[in-house]
C-alpha cells in the first residue's frame, strides 16, 4: 500500500466524519427554527402586550374611581 493510498483513505474518513457532523448540525439548526417558529405563533395567545395591559389597567383604575365616589357620596350622605 502507497502512501497517497493511506493519504486518501485518511481524507475519505475525515471527509464522512465532518459530513455526520454537518448533518446533525443542521438537524439540531431545524429543531431550533421549529422551536423559534413554534414561540412566535403561541406568543399573542400567551402573553399581553405592555400597551394593551396598561389600557385596561387605566379602565379598571377609572371603575374603581368611580366606585370609590360612589361610595363616598353614600357615606356622606348616610
Amino acid at each position: 500500500m502507497e502512501l497517497s493510498d493511506i493519504i486518501l483513505t485518511l481524507v475519505g474518513i475525515l471527509t464522512a466524519i465532518i459530513g455526520g457532523v454537518v448533518k446533525s448540525v443542521m438537524k439540531d439548526i431545524e429543531k431550533l427554527e421549529a422551536n423559534i417558529n413554534s414561540c412566535q405563533m403561541d406568543l399573542p395567545k400567551e402573553y399581553v402586550l405592555k400597551v394593551d395591559y396598561e389600557h385596561h389597567q387605566d379602565k379598571i383604575e377609572k371603575k374603581l374611581d368611580k366606585i370609590s365616589d360612589k361610595l363616598d357620596k353614600l357615606a356622606s350622605n348616610g
